[in-house]
């Protein structure tokens, strides 16, 4: 069920809801859920180039437990794509700059954070981060997801 194609799914749903979120004024959610699906769209990349087709079933792939991680710079190495990434960033500045502030806003420790923590100019760029269609990180993940 948990399939790379599900999770793929997952990954633009969460986008979505950000979105919602974001129209209703949520911005703590927003940024919350954004990032979360970056957090899926690695692992959805993880999924393809280790050829695992159940990702979150629990007992199928034991020794996964690693790849379960919420930390995108390890998701990063996990999926395979760290030196296709490493060379992206120094050939776009841009895209630099869009990998820095999304790991300067985004952890899974925010839902713990206090209600109102996020500006909404805050929120509203993360969502241009991740979805930019030419140098947001989510359409860089999908090349190659």
């Amino acid at each position: 069920m948990n399939n790379r194609s599900e999770i793929q799914k997952l990954a633009l749903l969460r986008l979505r809801e950000a979105k919602v979120l974001f129209d209703n004024k949520l911005y703590d959610g927003t940024v919350y859920m954004a990032g979360y699906s970056i957090e899926l769209a690695f692992k959805a990349a993880i999924c393809k180039n280790l050829s695992i087709d159940d990702f979150f079933c629990p007992n199928k792939y034991t020794q996964a437990k690693i790849f379960k991680t919420h930390n995108l710079s390890d998701l990063l190495i996990f999926s395979g794509l760290f030196t296709e990434f490493e060379s992206e960033k120094i050939q776009n500045q841009s895209f630099f700059h869009q990998w820095s502030y999304l790991q300067s806003k985004w952890s899974e420790q925010l839902r713990y954070e206090p209600v109102g923590n996020t500006k909404p100019q805050d929120a509203e760029k993360l969502l241009r981060t991740i979805e930019d269609p030419h140098q947001g990180i989510l359409q860089w993940i999908q090349k190659h997801w």
